[in-house]
């Protein structure tokens, strides 16, 4: 899927993600930054046991796991047909290249076509 990155001047410190900094509030950052070593240390503990407990209550989650069964179920068929073509490609690739033959322009144009039509898709 294709993205469009806005031309918005970063606002993160160099080296530091920009989606990562973004997940941040503004006044946690700024606690963060006047915190001495000892702090952030427990700050990290605190942070992996919220990761853990969460984690644990996801993964407790009744109604979540029925959900979960329901869209696996719902996909299979999709995902499935999407493996077989994806062999088919595969398989295409291989005698292709066990015959020493490239792909002509049309089926790069056609390749490139069909991707350009699913990044506009999924982008809806």
């Amino acid at each position: 899927m294709a993205r469009v990155k806005k031309n918005k001047a970063s606002t993160a410190p160099d080296g530091f993600p920009e989606k990562s900094w973004n997940k941040l509030s503004d006044t946690w950052r700024d606690a963060a930054q006047a915190k001495q070593t000892e702090e952030l240390e427990q700050d990290i503990i605190k942070a992996v046991r919220n990761m853990a407990n969460t984690s644990f209550d996801m993964n407790n989650d009744d109604k979540l796991k029925i959900l979960q069964e329901d869209v696996k179920e719902l996909k299979g068929s999709y995902t499935e047909t999407i493996a077989i073509e994806k062999a088919k490609i595969d398989f295409c690739v291989f005698l292709f290249n066990t015959r020493g033959v490239a792909p002509s322009k049309s089926t790069k144009d056609a390749v490139k076509n069909a991707a350009e039509a699913d990044d506009g898709e999924e982008a809806n």
